[in-house]
């Protein structure tokens, strides 16, 4: 899966070169459509995987997105969402990476844009 999965870390998502958070869901179903129940799947970043692992980074990025999008909706400007640490739930799982909390929820932001 290269880059469009992270293995139990927050993705890189390249909002500068149009990646967008929904990019990276479509991508995890994609993954998913093709995947058995023995499928080891390889991440850009992080310890090979199976669809259960990746199942759960899709479910992460779709909970975050959601959120993000329903501050943005409420009027929220992007240094009030990432005050409101959307990503909270997540982010003993999924925060050690070189992705920190903050600079994954800004690129979710960022991506709602496109």
């Amino acid at each position: 899966m290269g880059d469009t999965y992270f293995a139990g870390i927050y993705p890189y998502i390249d909002t500068t070169s149009g990646g967008e958070v929904d990019g990276m869901i479509a991508a995890a179903d994609r993954g998913l459509e093709w995947s058995g129940p023995n499928t080891r799947i390889i991440p850009g970043h992080g310890p090979l995987s199976r669809p259960a692992d990746l199942r759960k980074t899709r479910e992460m990025l779709i909970s975050v997105r959601d959120r993000v999008r329903k501050m943005r909706q409420r009027g929220l400007e992007r240094r009030d969402v990432l005050r409101a640490r959307p990503s909270k739930s997540f982010d003993a799982e999924f925060g050690g990476g070189f992705m920190t909390p903050d600079r994954f929820v800004g690129a979710v932001f960022d991506s709602l844009d496109q």
